[in-house]
């Protein structure tokens, strides 16, 4: 996978790989701006069923900065990694959680 190397390519790539994978999408806007000027934003994917009960559904988030010479690999095991604690404390494992693939 090669990472895009500015932050407007690199967003619209999320953006339309989210779209193909039938994900909710989420945005809020970032303060500040980028090194290009351009506006920034967190950028949320969602997948599963958007009806669940609210009750009954826990959402647990982590991410990575992304940057140039970023390993997609890598920045995905990141994920995982910072995943962990918040499982645990749960009482699960991260390796048995299916939303987490």
């Amino acid at each position: 996978m090669k990472l895009s190397t500015d932050y407007s390519t690199a967003r619209a790539a999320f953006v339309a790989a989210a779209t193909a994978a039938g994900a909710r999408q989420s945005s809020f806007p970032h303060p500040l701006r980028g090194p290009a000027d351009e506006p920034l934003s967190v950028d949320v994917a969602e997948l599963g069923p958007a009806d669940a009960d609210d009750l009954r559904r826990l959402r647990l988030f982590a991410g990575c900065g992304i940057v140039a010479d970023s390993d997609p690999g890598r920045e995905w095991a990141e994920s995982r990694m910072k995943l962990r604690p918040m499982l645990g404390a749960l009482g699960l494992d991260a390796d048995d959680v299916e939303a987490i693939p």
